[in-house]
């Protein structure tokens, strides 16, 4: 409904948000956080990052009994798998809550940030922002086995003469590519 008076509202102010903790896991000061099925926990691989812990905390006996606050964005030092001086801008990934790598292992990883400084060997300032760095998913392969695509609803539905199949082909794998090095 369109406002016609002044109307006070509530504000979240700085990059601190508050999540459930997942039940009976352990989260440390200063752990990358992951969400298992919304709730917080110490990031897994896979996990969808929601940034780094301000406290300890461990669940209690059912999900979202307890909360944690996370710094959801800002550049915080992390010691970065064999990452070097010319590593600015490449993408880090975690295997843990604790372990941060510049490969994805095939997309196994989670994405946390991007390096923004190098310190020193093995070490860098990495900025982060939670709420931008879910990974994109391509568009499925289209696959021609009969001469007009495949008909599933997908990029793959097109039928046609065999060069616009294979344009559209040749597009999906290019956008798939960059969706790929860009993850």
């Amino acid at each position: 409904m369109a406002l016609s008076a002044n109307t006070a509202r509530s504000y979240d102010l700085g990059d601190i948000n508050t999540f459930g903790v997942k039940a009976s896991s352990t989260i440390y000061e200063g752990s990358a956080v992951g969400s298992s099925g919304g709730y917080a926990r110490a990031l897994t691989a896979g996990d969808d990052f929601l940034g780094f812990a301000l406290e300890k905390v461990t669940g209690g006996s059912s999900d979202g009994d307890v909360n944690i606050e996370v710094k959801t964005r800002g550049q915080v030092q992390l010691s970065v798998t064999s990452v070097a001086v010319t590593d600015i801008g490449k993408n880090v990934w975690a295997s843990d809550d604790g372990t941060f790598a510049l490969t994805s292992n095939s997309g196994a990883n989670s994405k946390v940030g991007v390096v923004h400084r190098f310190i020193s060997s093995g070490v860098a300032i990495v900025a982060f922002d939670a709420s931008q760095v879910a990974t994109a998913t391509g568009i499925t392969e289209l696959t021609v086995t009969d001469g007009v695509g495949t008909n599933d609803g997908t990029i793959g539905a097109i039928t046609g003469d065999a060069s616009v199949i294979a344009a559209v082909q040749e597009l999906a794998a290019k956008i798939n590519e960059i969706l790929r090095s860009n993850a």
